[in-house]
């Protein structure tokens, strides 16, 4: 994960309840519905998924993301105070920050890129 182009090094702290919950989503095709999902919250204007060797890739054109502290927070309803995101006004589908911990359903290894506009 990087911030500012350098990794993150701030404490990511995950409990094992959270991680049981997370294991509701038992295919790829779930996981993949959670980040296209997370790209609609995100205001993202395209979206690209690839998917080849052991490799899958989501690619979104969103706000992105401005706090790695709360990108990581799970259960703390941030997006549950927000009716509508500001760009597309859409109506947000997430709202316990769980989905972004699918992919440990997947695999080992994740990497987030991000970049925004303020």
């Amino acid at each position: 994960m990087m911030a500012d182009s350098k990794p993150y090094t701030g404490r990511i702290e995950i409990h094992r309840t959270i991680l049981e919950e997370v294991a509701k989503y038992p295919n790829v095709l779930d996981t993949i519905r959670e980040y296209v999902c997370n790209g609609w919250d995100a205001d993202a204007e395209r979206l690209e998924i690839e998917i080849r060797d052991n490799l899958i890739r989501i690619e979104d054109w969103g706000s992105g993301i401005s706090s790695f502290k709360l990108f990581w927070g799970v259960a703390d309803q941030h997006k549950s105070m927000i009716d509508l995101t500001p760009k597309f006004k859409r109506k947000p589908i997430g709202r316990k920050g769980l989905g972004k911990l699918s992919f440990a359903m997947l695999g080992d290894d994740i990497s987030v890129e991000t970049r925004t506009s303020y």
